[in-house]
């Protein structure tokens, strides 16, 4: 665990699109709605480690260019998915349709992530410029308390009294209302996380059981108190976007799974760390799941039938993971083969 590329944050994204399908699947795969709402941190926790890479990507620079990069990121890969689940859903193409579910965020469900990205990404360099205003620990201490005063004081305002095209969730409001706080703390969090890695062996095992016992009790919580705690904050509802539960309880498993990383470092076990590094991968396909799972659902839906439902569920989550991947290969084996045929640079 050594690269570059930290192993903790896509395992973390496996969690978090695994929280996705599980929520997709309600009815069909489980009944039991105390499963259905300890799934619902599954943005949150993408947001959160949306800080944490955006952080990362700006301690070189923040341009311009690299902010369109992050955009075209995801527009790319959400234009095309766009394009194929309607002419599966449809059977036929239309452009004008088409056009329309692609401004509206439509053509799925789940794109509304799509826009909330969008927003985040085009406030981020503020809040990393604010992040490290100054050199002086005293004045930049009284920024971050003002910005983050501030920001819980715009997420109110936004999720409330905003709205973008009726479009779901965080993409319908502007900044993605409460989806900024995330930000922000994910943000906090990578400047300031050699606090927690520079920890003795000890203390983190500590850490790491006090988070996980934590962890537990919020989500038992969640399920007993069904978001009625978050009608005395001004959030709206708490569900999309977040309202103070969902934030406690995606933060509570970001830091258990970094938590995680730091005690297995520690351990120093060859055959753990090679296991948590090899599951890690699948963290790096999460973009093309969140994009298509539901469409292999739907044809899962379509043209299967299970008696025994632990079968089902292999049966859904490897369909919905394996040809989302799939359909990423192809995708980028063809823009591949276009560029070069084109004479286009990668």
């Amino acid at each position: 665990m050594t690269s570059k590329r930290e192993s903790w944050i896509d395992i973390a994204k496996i969690i978090a699109i695994f929280g996705v399908i599980i929520d997709h699947t309600n009815n069909i795969l489980y009944f039991n709605q105390d499963i259905a709402f300890s799934s619902y941190y599954s943005v949150t926790l993408f947001i959160f480690l949306m800080g944490v890479t955006t952080y990362k990507s700006y301690c070189n620079c923040v341009t311009p260019r690299k902010i369109w990069n992050k955009v075209w990121a995801i527009t790319y890969p959400y234009l095309i998915a766009s394009f194929i689940v309607f002419v599966y859903y449809y059977r036929m193409f239309d452009f004008n349709m088409y056009w329309e579910q692609v401004l509206t965020f439509s053509a799925d469900a789940p794109y509304y992530y799509v826009l909330l990205y969008i927003h985040l990404i085009i406030v981020s360099p503020i809040l990393f410029g604010l992040l490290n205003y100054s050199d002086n620990a005293w004045k930049q201490m009284i920024v971050t308390v003002l910005t983050a005063c501030g920001l819980v004081y715009l997420a109110s305002v936004t999720t409330l009294y905003t709205n973008i095209k009726d479009i779901y969730g965080g993409g319908g409001k502007l900044l993605g209302g409460t989806y900024i706080i995330a930000l922000f703390v994910g943000m906090f969090f990578e400047k300031y996380k050699n606090a927690l890695t520079g920890l003795k062996s000890i203390t983190k095992v500590f850490l790491l059981v006090v988070g996980i016992v934590l962890l537990i009790l919020w989500r038992n919580f969640i399920c007993i108190d069904r978001f009625q705690l978050d009608q005395r904050f001004k959030f709206g509802a708490g569900l999309n976007p977040p309202s103070v539960s969902l934030l406690i309880y995606a933060f509570l498993i970001f830091v258990v799974v970094f938590l995680l990383e730091q005690v297995l470092m520690a351990v120093n076990l060859n055959a753990l760390n090679l296991i948590w590094t090899k599951v890690s991968v699948l963290g790096r396909h999460t973009l093309y799941i969140f994009l298509y799972h539901k469409m292999f659902r739907a044809f899962i839906m379509d043209n299967m039938s299970f008696e025994n439902l632990w079968v089902a569920r292999i049966v859904y989550f490897s369909i919905m993971i394996m040809g989302s991947i799939l359909i990423e290969y192809i995708v980028k084996t063809v823009i591949g083969f276009a560029r070069k045929c084109y004479g286009v640079r990668q």
